[in-house]
């Protein structure tokens, strides 16, 4: 199993979390953590770089579904950047295309 790394980029009203490896029920809490300590820093948008995640398992998408309502309640977002075709699969399987925005690279590379 590859393990999880996490990197966050901050920028103005927004951070990039940047996931890669693997995300499981062993490291759910820090995935979760990751992701509200962004909300919680202020950002109304909070992208989850997905490009370099290898397997996510269908607690790992609940605690995105769970940490985008939780943004949606506050009036932020949360969108999911550079997923790969396995991801998108992922989330045609969970029943899930369509639930996240999505963004093909980041808002200032383009």
């Amino acid at each position: 199993m590859e393990t999880l790394r996490v990197k966050l980029r901050p920028g103005d009203g927004h951070c990039v979390v940047a996931l890669s490896g693997e995300i499981d029920i062993g490291n759910l809490r820090e995935v979760r953590w990751h992701l509200l300590s962004a909300l919680e820093a202020g950002s109304s948008r909070v992208l989850v770089d997905v490009s370099e995640l290898r397997f996510i398992d269908s607690n790992g998408l609940a605690v995105l579904v769970d940490v985008l309502e939780r943004a949606r309640s506050r009036g932020g977002e949360l969108a999911l950047l550079s997923p790969d075709e396995r991801f998108r699969r992922t989330l045609a399987w969970a029943e899930l295309s369509g639930t996240f925005p999505i963004l093909e690279s980041h808002p200032h590379d383009q």
